[in-house]
């Protein structure tokens, strides 16, 4: 069908203007075609079962993660699914793919699961059945491996996130370590114009995904928990910007002591902020940190590094537990460099004050 418009073009100024419309109707596919197009139906994902419990009977109970919407229906989806912690040791080992975070792992853009990894006593991940639908098979299989059946309730800190809707912090040392880094270098750069503790090189930043209490008591992750450690709280404290605030004498004194030069720089600046009363056992710490480092991680153990440890685990050999204790004394230097950096501003004040003077 077609239709004839004729009309005055005030717009182009011409007196008269037509226009032609019609339709045209193309015939449709072959039946064959479109019998092809309608059995052209993406696979059906496959879904793996997780154990979820026990019956009386003491048989496993176990259902497929399935889709959300079939979960929801079904009353399963917050199923709690529980897995031993070595689980996430493929994904701190490639922190350039995976990102694990306080409550949570992700693959970049193509997934995000929501985890529970937050509890103490059975040291377990726990996930809900319907969030493990999220993974790709191939990942299913992977967490599959690792399931265990679950032996707590989910953590009061994932309860009060899911189902009362609290904003809550992580309890748990490395989650706490983190953001009391974070937290140091927010403080740094509002008040002091400059950070205590260097931000780590692009590099370096995996250095930080990868605090994480280790999940077996095997040495060689320890050992790199300690290296880690040691880069992010001792060899970035900035000197640089330190010397400015010491005196010559406290410069030399730097240059000729035999230990590590930044910790005592930081110590000197801590002195000069009258802050010596309360930090002695903060840089005695960070020392004691740097003898692990140095004779543990870096170099061959000697006898000593037995007696180092015992420092910070006087009650038994774990190496998890004496992790766990690291991590705590790290968290409260990093609290007490929070704290002292109103006292670290206020002097530098002074002497800028006094030069121009």
């Amino acid at each position: 069908t077609y239709d004839i418009y004729k009309h005055k073009d005030d717009l182009l100024n011409y007196k008269c203007s037509s226009c032609l419309c019609g339709k045209r109707i193309f015939d449709p596919l072959p039946q064959e075609k479109i019998d092809i197009l309608l059995e052209r139906k993406e696979a059906p994902k496959e879904y793996v079962k997780f154990i979820t419990g026990m019956d009386k009977n003491g048989n496993k109970i176990e259902w497929p993660c399935g889709a959300r919407n079939t979960l929801h229906r079904d009353s399963k989806f917050l199923a709690k699914v529980s897995f031993k912690k070595q689980v996430l040791g493929k994904y701190d080992n490639e922190t350039s793919k995976y990102s694990v975070e306080d409550g949570s792992i992700s693959c970049g853009a193509l997934w995000h699961l929501t985890i529970d990894n937050y509890h103490k006593e059975d040291g377990l991940i726990y996930v809900y059945l319907g969030d493990l639908g999220v993974l790709p098979h191939k990942e299913q299989l992977y967490w599959k491996s690792y399931n265990v059946l679950p032996s707590e309730e989910i953590s009061d800190i994932r309860w009060k996130r899911d189902f009362e809707c609290e904003f809550t912090d992580s309890e748990q040392p490395d989650h706490a370590f983190i953001e009391k880094y974070r937290n140091l270098q927010k403080v740094c750069e509002k008040e002091l114009g400059w950070q205590l503790l260097l931000p780590l090189n692009k590099n370096d930043e995996y250095l930080l995904k990868r605090i994480r209490i280790p999940s077996v008591n095997e040495q060689h992750i320890f050992d790199g928990l300690i290296l880690d450690m040691a880069k992010i709280l001792i060899d970035s404290i900035n000197g640089g910007k330190i010397d400015v605030l010491l005196s010559e004498e406290q410069k030399k004194e730097s240059k000729e002591f035999k230990g590590n030069k930044k910790i005592l720089k930081l110590e000197k600046l801590l002195e000069n902020c009258l802050l010596d009363n309360i930090n002695k056992t903060r840089i005695e710490f960070l020392h004691d940190l740097q003898k692990v480092r140095s004779q543990g991680s870096a170099h061959r153990k000697s006898d000593k590094y037995k007696n180092l440890l015992n420092k910070f685990n006087k009650i038994n050999d774990s190496l998890v537990d004496t992790a766990t204790n690291i991590l705590q004394k790290s968290i409260s230097v990093l609290d007490f460099f929070i704290k002292a950096i109103p006292s670290i501003k206020t002097y530098q004040e002074k002497l800028k004050t006094q030069n121009k003077c």
